[in-house]
């Protein structure tokens, strides 16, 4: 935002306070817009990652896109980014040491301090190469997937853009 002068003439410090006025406003209303910029483009980029995305790559080749919808939750001024969906952890972080780093470990640069690490949640099966669930009644062998990390691929961006989403909003 570019440097604001105001000119204060002691017979006239009301003018002064109503530039004042004006700039605090037109401040608030870029903010807001900035702010919702941010959370749009994580948004955006999140879903489309989601989307293209794969839950599952079977052992006889089959895979599956996970099923999440992305959106920003919030009121007043406090607002969140959710991806919601059966399959969001793991999509997120990946499951199974045949496509990501070894059991205990973590692809994902925040997994380890969430405690999302290879092989570490539901009953440990990721620790294998190899292992099954059942999908509608029938047994599914499964290698696991890779973490993608949608979200934090899309923060990320986001990040590294945020100076230029600045610029065009404070000018």
């Amino acid at each position: 935002m570019a440097n604001k002068v105001i000119e204060v003439d002691p017979f006239n410090v009301g003018e002064a306070i109503r530039q004042l006025e004006d700039f605090k406003k037109d401040f608030e209303r870029k903010t807001y817009k900035f702010l919702n910029e941010v959370m749009w483009q994580i948004e955006s980029l999140a879903q489309t990652w989601f989307d293209t995305s794969l839950s599952d790559i079977t052992l006889d080749g089959k895979m599956r896109n996970p099923e999440v919808k992305v959106s920003i939750e919030g009121d007043g001024n406090t607002h969140v980014i959710v991806a919601k969906g059966t399959e969001v952890f793991f999509v997120e972080f990946g499951t199974g040491v045949y496509f990501n780093s070894s059991a205990g470990s973590s692809p994902h640069p925040e997994g380890g301090r969430l405690g999302m690490v290879i092989g570490g949640y539901g009953k440990g099966l990721g620790a294998r190469t190899i292992w099954g669930y059942k999908a509608d009644g029938v047994k599914v062998k499964t290698h696991g997937i890779p973490a993608q990390m949608p979200m934090y691929r899309a923060f990320m961006r986001t990040y590294e853009n945020i100076d230029k989403i600045a610029r065009r909003i404070y000018g």
